[in-house]
């Protein structure tokens, strides 16, 4: 379980840390710690890494297709449901970091206007 602190760190909500590997919400920046660069490579990170995991996604669903029915299933059930949880947890990662990197903006501007 980790806590995150919503925008201005007012706001604190425990998240579910899902394991999915070396994948931990803990390996990346607290709020507030993270600059723009920062941020866009967190982005830019997530953005690659769910292209990759949906190309292996759409493979895998391709090698399923001509197996028989029950084959199938399991493949559903211990290959691609696992990889769809996986890839909607990066969404959820890069949505995050897309968040940050407006706030990380938005912040650098209002300094730079003062």
């Amino acid at each position: 379980m980790t806590t995150e602190r919503g925008g201005g760190g007012s706001e604190e909500r425990e998240v579910e840390t899902p394991r999915f590997g070396l994948f931990r919400l803990e390996d990346e920046p607290p709020r507030g710690a993270s600059s723009p660069v920062a941020a866009r490579y967190w982005r830019d990170f997530y953005r690659d890494l769910i292209g990759v995991e949906e190309q292996a996604l759409r493979r895998m669903r391709q090698l399923a297709e001509p197996r028989p029915p029950a084959l199938q299933e399991a493949v559903r059930r211990s290959n691609i449901e696992p990889m769809e949880e996986f890839i909607d947890y990066l969404r959820d990662r890069l949505g995050h970091w897309e968040r940050r990197l407006r706030e990380a903006e938005a912040s650098e501007r209002d300094i730079s206007d003062c």
